[in-house]
């Protein structure tokens, strides 16, 4: 799956996007669909920042597995949920900057 996404202030409560907003990168992700979600590899590449990744189901809390640029170092986790309108999701990250000795 591929998709773009964009900052929390250019979307609708609704989950569509306000005219004219633009893109804050691009996501991907590859893995194994089942009812509740999917358990996988999700990749976030914000525009000019770096790129985030994230490693298991998407159900639930997904943890951060690595990142480059701004992302370089961080660990924490991402929380993914459906919105009313078709096709779209809300990813909510809780990150935490680099920790020596992880």
């Amino acid at each position: 799956m591929t998709g773009t996404f964009y900052a929390e202030t250019d979307t609708n409560p609704d989950g569509t996007v306000r005219s004219g907003a633009a893109p804050a990168g691009n996501w991907k992700a590859q893995g194994w669909n089942y009812g509740a979600g999917m358990i996988g590899i999700h990749s976030f590449d914000f525009f000019g920042k770096g790129e985030l990744v994230a490693a298991g189901s998407s159900d639930r809390s997904t943890p951060v597995t690595g990142g480059t640029g701004d992302f370089g170092g961080v660990s924490g986790e991402l929380r993914m949920g459906n919105t009313q309108t078709a096709g779209r999701m809300v990813v909510e990250f809780d990150l935490w900057g680099a920790t020596p000795g992880r």
